[in-house]
This record gives structure tokens, C-alpha cells and sequence, in this order.
């Protein structure tokens, strides 16, 4: 089951939150500053049963294409 998790980023001397998603195996990837971004994602894998070694390939094609 995937989830949406905030991650805090430092570079510097900044910080900015970051959002991504998460398994039950821990933290896969960030890609967003929105949490309504990443809450969207994971239910996207949720609901078509995406494994997770296919999760870094399929935000690539979502967001980065």
C-alpha cells in the first residue's frame, strides 16, 4: 500500500519540504512541493496495483516527460 509522505530537503542553509510516496518497505521518491500531487499519486498506484520496483519509471513519465 503506498502512501504520500512529506520529506524535509536542506541545501544551502535552506530547507523545503518535498512530497512523495512511501511503501511498507520505506521511502521510494520525491517529486512534488504539493501534497495534493503526491496524495494523487499514490492512490493512482493503489488503485492499479503498480509494484514497486515499476514507481520511479511511472513518475518519471508522469512528471518528467
Amino acid at each position: 500500500m503506498y502512501k504520500s509522505e512529506k520529506k524535509d530537503v536542506s541545501a544551502d542553509g535552506e530547507t523545503i519540504s518535498v512530497w512523495g510516496v512511501s511503501d511498507e518497505n520505506g521511502f521510494i521518491l520525491d517529486f512534488t512541493t504539493e501534497r495534493a500531487v503526491a496524495e494523487c499519486f499514490a492512490e493512482f498506484l493503489n488503485k492499479n496495483a503498480v509494484e514497486s520496483r515499476n514507481v520511479i519509471e511511472i513518475a518519471e513519465d508522469m512528471f518528467y516527460s
